[in-house]
């Protein structure tokens, strides 16, 4: 019985070492997207600056 038992766990931990690995790539693209979001959040937050920075020095003249 107890032979069972120690098999069946280590069936368990090989299919989460699967899940894992099969998780990796996806976790990599994840990273991949984050940086290009926080490249384009970059980007829109100093364009909203600039504007922000005209309307104001338009108001002031």
């Amino acid at each position: 019985m107890e032979k069972v038992v120690v098999s069946s766990e280590i069936l368990n931990i090989h299919n989460m070492i699967l899940q894992i690995v099969e998780l990796e790539p996806k976790v990599h693209q994840l990273k991949e997207n984050c940086k290009i979001l926080t490249s384009c959040l970059d980007s829109a937050q100093f364009r909203l600056r600039y504007a922000n920075l005209r309307v104001s020095l338009k108001d002031e003249s």
